[in-house]
């Protein structure tokens, strides 16, 4: 994520609104700082940044500008736009920006973004995988649960199942910690196809039960209830 502002005291607000947020929906963040849309530019690890909170009124290139800019090279990044008027609205639209905050930001709105901004980034986030030596991309979103087969992965999705050669526990460093819950040792389900868990098993959203064995039934519960405070 990336903050680009030109005034340091409103970067430190946004960056404290921001840290909070991931904060209270348990979720770890790093977050890139730039005072013009042209230091923006010039940073190649801009390319990591999948979320930016731009401010349009910027010395020099403005933030419309910079996204216009964007847009033309073909960046996908969601755009949180934070200005002081309305003058820029529509063209705000038209480089399919997220959202758009007036400043002062309130609560209420700024939480609303960003709940949209993660809902999208959550969509889009995905693992390469190689089947049959072909390279294969799969999103988190359609990831039911994942098993080991001998030395092999079982990835389930909700439209087929891929079979990689890669352990469990490497599995585990590729995806986002607080999404997914080990419930044996041979395997892990996504937090968001649970449907419930009655201390025993699970209930996946496609109608799947999955047994949960004792050692992993407390981490499990704890997972789980802080998912749906989340959601």
């Amino acid at each position: 994520m990336a903050i680009c502002e030109d005034e340091q005291i409103q970067r430190v607000l946004i960056k404290k609104r921001v840290e909070d947020y991931m904060e209270k929906h348990h979720m770890d963040v790093n977050i890139r700082e730039y005072d013009s849309g042209e230091q923006f530019l010039q940073d190649e690890k801009r390319k990591e940044v999948d979320i930016v909170l731009l401010d349009i009124y910027l010395e020099g290139m403005s933030g419309i500008e910079l996204a216009k800019k964007m847009r033309a090279e073909g960046e996908k990044l969601q755009i949180i736009f934070i200005t002081s008027s309305n003058e820029f609205a529509s063209e705000a639209f038209e480089v399919e920006s997220l959202y758009y905050l007036k400043k002062p930001l309130e609560d209420e709105k700024f939480v609303k973004a960003m709940d949209l901004a993660m809902r999208k980034f959550n969509k889009l986030r995905c693992i390469e995988i190689f089947e049959n030596r072909e390279s294969k991309k799969i999103y988190l979103s359609d990831i039911y649960y994942v098993e080991t087969m001998y030395r092999k992965l079982v990835i389930h999705t909700a439209l087929d199942e891929y079979v990689t050669y890669m352990t469990l526990s490497k599995m585990m460093d590729t995806i986002p910690k607080e999404d997914f819950a080990q419930i044996s040792r041979f395997s892990l389900v996504m937090l968001g196809k649970v449907l419930s868990f009655d201390g025993q098993e699970v209930l996946l959203n496609n109608g799947i039960r999955l047994e949960v064995s004792d050692k992993f039934k407390a981490d499990l519960e704890d997972k789980y209830n802080a998912f749906k405070i989340r959601e």
